[in-house]
């Protein structure tokens, strides 16, 4: 038999295809094209953190989806083995930050923020946009893919 063949000529062709879909491949094909496009914000991030003590912090910069949903967060982890708590403090600082004991003040000092994070998104805000609707285009091209070897091995 024929592999699936879609051509598609524009938005409202695609639009009707996608209205064919079961929810999880319309939620497949969108999480694998925003974690393809959320590569550049992820290594910039990563970048802005290098020669800085946050090694962890640095380990878990990256992408977590939502099982039930097309959801997509990029950021700093949390769970598992990522330690990523210090974000925002690494990112934004903090003031000057003190502690009090049995009524005696103790300063902790404060930390200059590194803006990391804020960068990353400045710098790749625009490619970002760019390559979205490119890459749910290639994620829907894979996704055909998947599905043509998935019929042909059910065939034999």
């Amino acid at each position: 038999m024929d592999d699936i063949r879609v051509d598609i000529f524009g938005v409202k062709e695609l639009n009707d295809l996608f209205e064919e879909l079961t929810k999880a491949s319309k939620k497949s094909i969108f999480q694998g094209a925003f974690k393809v496009a959320a590569r550049p914000i992820i290594k910039d991030a990563k970048k802005g953190l290098n020669r800085t003590r946050y090694k962890k912090l640095k380990q878990s910069i990256g992408v977590k989806t939502n099982r039930y949903q097309p959801v997509l967060w990029v950021g700093a982890r949390i769970y598992n083995q990522y330690k990523g708590y210090l974000g925002h403090i690494v990112n934004d600082g903090t003031d000057e930050r003190f502690y009090k004991q049995n009524g005696v003040a103790h300063y902790t000092g404060s930390i200059k923020g590194n803006d990391f994070w804020n960068n990353a998104i400045l710098h790749n805000r625009e490619q970002v946009n760019d390559s979205i609707q490119k890459e749910v285009f290639e994620s829907f091209e894979r996704y055909i893919k998947r599905a043509n070897k998935r019929r042909k091995s059910r065939e034999h």
